[in-house]
């Protein structure tokens, strides 16, 4: 079954970040994922979200702008905060050359006390550049070094050109037949609506915002149902 997160900002405003939450969980979102630049506010989010009963057990991951990965998740350890992912913009993956920084983040994913999926980012949108050309290989190599491969189109609300997910899924699932994992492996964070879900077979999860967005900026809860029926 293919996984819908919808991107939230954190906020200090806690009625609407409650309702947005809500909106995402009775639209049958798979999970949320907060996004947000200040340490304190993304936990206080996640601690507002997660003091409700209904939603203490649902998917919440984190995307601490600008912060190493493994840092963020042992931020949230280290305070005691429970949350499920971090999703990174940038997974320092080399197309060509040394996987130390990746293979150092990923070392500190596999040394947490309790299971933080890494959601890393890769040929990610407002990063380095890859070369269509490399995009399968870029994809091979990051399935080493996170849980889900997540990539994008250009910029925010700018769709991912299909055939590039298909290249990256294709490759990625080279890898994983020779390991035999089953598993989430390709997340796709920019551009996806319930008209365009359906050019992505190979995507296993998308984290959407922009297209879930009312005229007032908040998520609409038809929408997420809409996008959840389309992506099924």
């Amino acid at each position: 079954m293919r996984k819908l997160y919808v991107a939230l900002s954190a906020s200090r405003d806690e009625d609407n970040l409650l309702d947005n939450a809500w909106n995402c969980f009775y639209g049958n979102a798979d999970g949320i994922f907060i996004v947000g630049s200040s340490a304190e506010e993304l936990l206080r989010s996640v601690n507002i979200v997660k003091s409700k009963k209904k939603l203490s057990g649902y998917f919440v991951g984190v995307n601490y702008l600008g912060a190493l990965p493994s840092s963020v998740a042992r931020l949230f350890e280290n305070f005691c905060v429970k949350i499920d992912a971090v999703w990174s913009d940038n997974a320092l993956i080399r197309e060509n050359g040394d996987q130390s920084y990746a293979k150092m983040i990923w070392d500190s994913f596999k040394k947490l006390k309790s299971k933080v999926k890494y959601f890393g980012g890769v040929a990610f949108k407002y990063q380095k550049r890859v070369e269509p050309k490399d995009y399968a290989k870029i994809a091979s190599i990051s399935s080493h070094y996170m849980d889900v491969v997540t990539t994008s189109g250009e910029g925010t609300g700018i769709e991912a050109e299909p055939e590039k997910i298909r290249v990256m899924a294709q490759a990625i699932a080279k890898e994983d037949q020779y390991r035999t994992l089953n598993r989430d492996r390709l997340a796709i964070a920019s551009g996806c609506s319930a008209k365009n879900a359906r050019n992505y077979p190979g995507a296993d999860c998308f984290i959407v915002a922009t297209s879930l967005k009312d005229k007032w900026g908040n998520i609409d809860r038809g929408k997420v149902q809409e996008l959840k029926g389309a992506i099924a």
